[in-house]
């Protein structure tokens, strides 16, 4: 099947369980990979976290394989190997193994994530990685990846709001949907949670007899306040293996990345307790090479600097607020802000709305999109029949080069928008 075909099979396809998926992954022999992985969930993070973690092991010299969604500018960078996209022609001659056993089984209706998850395994197996780190796509309990047997760690970012017409209307909910990963006598290593969150978290691991692990209780980390575009920092002592890794640089800014990139660390040591040959230097290395498109990425345009920063729920948006206060207090923001119809957007703007000088209303081409919001002096009318860049042109007019301007509220917009600045460049998620 061409990428361009996947793309127009169904977002979800019900009933949605894990029924279909698993029937493909058994025809496959894929549902006991002959490759050790990590699975990774959370609300915020997931893609960070992994991509630190894919470093870290790449650095360790282990081929490592990288399953993410959704994608940015192309669905060929939701599989990579070594940190780098598998070509399109690969992907499409592995999908012919796909194909052959949906048409086998007689399995039309299979949704969009199920069809990657199962190419990914496909790549994978057949690439012989090492070690592959799988994100969910959305929850735990029910999605696609969780068909996959024998995961040798869970991973658990920092689970907050999203997809709440999906996985329920608390966080305590959410959590309970995503808890559903955890596997018996696998190792389970979290962020810091809400400690009704780490409760259910901790209860579900040691019902699968599992042994839980959170960076802040056994790892002491302090991060140090960082200026501008300058690599971030911290210093972390590990209760677990007694290490103190002192002025660990971050490549990617924020607070919210130097939290991912320790929660990586974690899941480093844990491997290593595993097996894994992992030692400082890697651990090093991987997190000061490891690069993330649309995560506070600096762009250079007309002489301005622009953000792209695909934040889109409360918990992303308080992130990116933090990270503007602490590392550009000088500047005044002005958003370019576009968002899918289905997430908490109100709540989102009002984040946005207490340091914003401005937010411009952009729809999101391909996808029905946000045009309103009522009673917000701050928020721009919406541009009727105006392209995002052309609405990106009205913002640069509109504001001084002293300005920082922002363009987020979904990674789809961000996608659509490196695309623009970058036709022709090859992704990658470390830095060469």
């Amino acid at each position: 099947m061409k990428l361009d075909e996947i793309d127009l099979l169904p977002r979800f396809s019900p009933p949605l369980q894990l029924e279909r998926v698993t029937r493909v992954l058994s025809a496959l022999d894929l549902l006991n990979p002959d490759f050790p992985w990590v699975h990774v969930a959370g609300t915020k993070g997931k893609g960070s976290t992994s991509v630190f973690l894919a470093n870290i092991l790449s650095a360790a010299n282990y081929k490592t394989g990288l399953f993410l969604s959704p994608h940015l500018s192309n669905p060929n960078e939701r599989i990579s190997i070594q940190l780098t996209p598998v070509d399109q022609a690969y992907l499409e001659n592995a999908s012919l193994e796909v194909d052959r056993v949906l048409e086998i089984n007689g399995i039309g209706d299979i949704s969009f994530f199920e069809y990657w998850t199962a190419l990914s395994m496909v790549v994978f197996h057949r690439k012989q990685v090492d070690i592959a780190i799988m994100e969910t796509g959305l929850g735990g309990r029910l999605d696609a990846t969780s068909a996959i047997h024998n995961p040798v760690l869970c991973l658990f970012t920092l689970i907050g709001r999203d997809h709440v017409d999906r996985l329920g209307h608390t966080v305590e909910e959410i959590a309970r949907e995503k808890a559903e990963i955890i596997r018996s006598y696998t190792s389970v290593v979290s962020a810091q949670q809400l400690p009704s969150v780490e409760e259910i978290l901790k209860t579900n691991t040691h019902k699968h007899r599992s042994k839980f692990y959170s960076v802040y209780s056994d790892y002491e980390v302090s991060f140090e306040k960082g200026n501008g575009f300058e690599t971030g920092k911290m210093n972390i002592l590990s209760y677990l293996t007694g290490i103190a890794y002192t002025s660990l640089e971050v490549s990617l800014i924020g607070k919210h990345q130097l939290q991912n990139a320790s929660l990586a660390l974690a899941a480093a040591e844990i491997l290593a307790k595993s097996g894994f040959c992992v030692q400082e230097k890697s651990i090093r290395s991987g997190l000061k090479q490891a690069f993330i498109p649309g995560r506070m990425e600096k762009i250079e345009y007309k002489n301005r600097i622009i953000l792209l920063d695909g934040a889109h729920n409360p918990d992303s948006f308080y992130a990116l607020k933090e990270t503007l206060t602490e590392r550009f207090p000088k500047n005044h923001y002005h958003f370019l802000f576009g968002s899918l119809i289905n997430k908490l957007i109100d709540e989102n703007v009002q984040i946005l709305s207490t340091i914003a000088s401005s937010i411009w209303l952009t729809p999101i081409p391909g996808h029905e999109s946000l045009t309103t919001i009522e009673n917000n002096s701050i928020v721009k009318p919406f541009s009727e029949g105006l392209l995002p860049d052309e609405i990106l042109h009205l913002v640069l007019s509109n504001t001084t080069s002293e300005d920082l301007l922002v363009i987020t509220g979904s990674l789809y917009l961000v996608g659509w928008f490196r695309q623009w600045f970058y036709p022709n460049k090859l992704l990658y998620y470390k830095t060469y």
